[in-house]
């Protein structure tokens, strides 16, 4: 037993389907550690909805917010609906509700030069990519200060 209690021999285990309680137990740990060293890491989710006079979703924004950072998951306006500022509304929505929670920084992931250009007008700068991510297109990591 090492000085945190650890057992020796480990057992190693590789899955594709992982118990909820084990990714769980890993945040957890993940989490104290960060907060021992005075990060804030509470995900919080943040979500931004536009429905249609009928109430269908036509658009959206799905994010979360932690680590003093806005996490942009899903950036989605329904092709009628693109090039009339509702993707930039969402942003800037999003990224004012990021700069209440605290955050820095907002940071996306998107694979096609079509969406990289859209983030780009609105300030938003590539820190990495990542060629061949799927066939005939790229992963670009973007991110822009707040």
């Amino acid at each position: 037993m090492n000085a945190e209690g650890i057992t020796a021999p480990l057992t190693y285990t590789l899955t594709g389907t992982p118990a909820p309680e084990d990714i769980a137990t890993l945040e957890h740990g993940l989490s104290a550690f960060f907060t021992a060293q005075g990060a804030s890491p509470k995900d919080m989710p943040l979500a931004i909805f536009v429905r249609d006079d009928q109430g269908a979703l036509v658009a959206g924004l799905d994010a979360k917010t932690g680590w003093d950072q806005m996490y942009i998951r899903t950036l989605y306006v329904a092709q009628a609906l693109r090039g009339q500022g509702v993707g930039h509304r969402l942003l800037e929505q999003a990224e004012a509700e990021g700069r209440t929670r605290g955050c820095h920084t907002a940071w996306l992931m998107t694979s096609t030069e079509e969406a990289k250009r859209f983030y780009e007008t609105y300030g938003y700068s590539s820190f990495g990519t990542v060629e061949r991510h799927a066939p005939n297109c790229a992963r670009y990591f973007m991110k822009k200060a707040l």
